[in-house]
């Protein structure tokens, strides 16, 4: 199993950083590719305890076989042999703050939306105008949301929509929620099942038979949204009171 230099040096405890008395910021600054490589190894030996057999050396860190580990990042699991190999995810699985609903070739990295809804909102604010938020397709979304909160930061004094509220999501601690694009949104209704099996289980809640905002603009005045019983997707004038549900890329 090859572990990238990259992956490690997002998992590696601060501690171990502490430990080691190396300055912050200075394995960033190490120009040679292989001295990262010996560096991250060692820091990965002592946050881990492992002790490790057929370990190689070369621009990365190939680890076949681990005895122990007392620490497991979040997309990395210890197999029944004690084998450490990557994480990949399915759709269904609760992880990183929601329910994975899409993921990469990689297997690896997706989506994940909440598992309850925010409250019932209009697309805008108070204002229809124009937001240029357009973007149709995966990670479209917060994109969108960005665009919409810029345009429409001052409409009201309560400042509150289907985006902002979204963007105000901190589940699972995570900070980057956002309202969906049409065909994330979409994504969210194919897998509908196996998210509302998921988010009960985890104490939210199922899809209302109702339609959904996605953060798609049409006109100034229309934004789509997807009803959550058929997949009927149409425009809904952006003061119209729908329901929401945030996502965020993992």
């Amino acid at each position: 199993m090859t572990l990238s230099i990259k992956y490690w040096k997002k998992t590696i405890d601060l501690r171990i950083q502490r430990r080691l008395q190396l300055p912050i910021g200075s394995l960033a600054n190490t120009k040679s590719l292989r001295d990262i490589s010996y560096i991250l190894l060692i820091l990965i030996c002592i946050a881990t305890n492992l002790a490790s057999q057929n370990l190689e050396v070369a621009g990365k860190a190939i680890i076949s076989k681990m005895d122990t580990a007392s620490y497991l990042g979040a997309n990395v699991v210890r197999e029944a042999d004690g084998t450490l190999s990557i994480r990949h995810f399915r759709v269904g699985d609760y992880a990183h703050g929601g329910v994975v609903f899409w993921i990469d070739e990689s297997g690896e990295h997706g989506l994940v939306c909440d598992t309850t809804d925010i409250r019932i909102l209009s697309w805008d604010e108070g204002e229809s105008r124009r937001t240029f938020s357009h973007r149709d397709g995966i990670w479209g979304g917060e994109a969108n949301t960005l665009l919409i909160l810029a345009q429409q930061a001052n409409d009201t004094i309560e400042g509150l929509s289907a985006a902002s509220l979204c963007s105000l999501t901190n589940t699972g601690g995570y900070g980057d929620w956002y309202l969906p694009s049409r065909s994330e949104l979409e994504l969210m209704f194919i897998n509908s099942d196996k998210i509302t099996s998921t988010s009960i289980a985890m104490g939210g809640s199922g899809f209302q038979n109702h339609y959904y905002w996605s953060s798609t603009e049409t006109r100034f005045d229309t934004a789509w949204a997807i009803y959550f019983v058929d997949g009927n997707q149409i425009n809904f004038t952006k003061g119209s009171l729908l329901p929401s549900r945030a996502i965020r890329a993992f």
